[in-house]
Formats: C-alpha cells, structure tokens, sequence
C-alpha cells in the first residue's frame, strides 16, 4: 500500500529516496525474523535481532513522517488529523518503551503494527479522495451555494451565473 501511495505521485523529488527506504525498512525486518532470538545462546546474534527490528520500526515510522508532512504541507486542512494522530502515536510508543525500561515489549510492537497498518489504511483513502476533480468541487460548491441560499437574512439571486447573497430585502 505505501508503494502505490508513492507511485501516485510520479513527479515527486523524494519518491525514489522513500522507496528505497521503504525497502530498507522492510528487508530490516525480515532479516530480524529470520535471525534466532536466543539471548542465552547467541547473545550477539540476539542483541542484532533486536537492532534491527528496533531500527525498521523506527525507519518506517520515519517514512511514514515523511509522507504525511509531504501531503499536510500542500493541503493542511484536509491531513490536519492524521498528523495529529501519527505525532500522537509517536508520543504513545515512546511512552510505552519509556514505561518498558527502554526494551521493546510486546505491547509496543503490537500498538506499532495495529496503529500503522490502521493509519496507512485512512491516509490512502485520504489520497484517493477526489478532492482535485471538478465535479466534485462544482457539487461540492452548489452544497456550499444551497446552504446560503437558505440564510434566513437574505436571499440569492443569480447574477453571471454566480450566486450573490441580496441584502436590500432586509434594509
């Protein structure tokens, strides 16, 4: 899914470098599934398992970081709350490796994986919405036209085909 995110902008200058470590994150992670976690046996392939894991999270987590503020810096208003929920999200891992004594347990890894796959789901709706085609900005405006015709001051009257608020019925 966070590859077709990034192939739907095909112009932008960061998709190669998001991709490539989209990527990285994602052989990170498995190369530590497939590495033993055997602290008593191996403790140096143990403590490698663990980086990497720790270090794909947090590149994910980065990427993800990356492409929202990509997508909230062009149009704040329609990405304002999936940012607040990934800022927040980012504080609550913290908060859960903080209160785990700086070890990754297995509720951060479960809060990480449900709330990332949750959030790359609503952002790649969010980017499917058909926000820039013209005719759902002409239905979305003839709503926006219908509620202030209905303005209990005034009433509307077209004018070039616009319609303008008249006042002179009130004065």
């Amino acid at each position: 899914m966070m590859k077709e995110i990034l192939n739907q902008d095909a112009q932008s200058p960061q998709k190669a470098r998001l991709l490539f470590l989209t990527d990285l994150a994602a052989w990170m992670l498995l190369l530590s599934v497939f590495l033993p976690y055997m602290p008593g046996d191996r403790p140096i392939v143990s403590v490698f398992h663990t980086s990497l894991a720790f270090c794909a999270a947090l590149l994910f987590f980065l990427v993800l970081l990356a492409l929202d503020l990509k997508y909230y810096l062009s149009e704040p208003e329609r990405f304002s709350r999936l940012t607040a929920a990934l800022l927040g999200s980012c504080l609550m891992a913290f908060l859960l490796f903080f209160l785990s004594g700086f070890l990754i347990s297995s509720a951060l890894e479960i809060f990480c994986t449900v709330f990332a796959a949750q959030w790359l789901y609503f952002f790649y709706r969010k980017t499917k919405e058909p926000l820039h085609n013209s005719a759902a900005m002409i239905a979305s405006m003839a709503r926006v036209m219908r509620r202030l015709s209905s303005f209990p001051l005034g009433r509307t009257k077209p004018l070039y085909g616009v319609l303008v608020l008249d006042y002179s019925s009130i004065l």
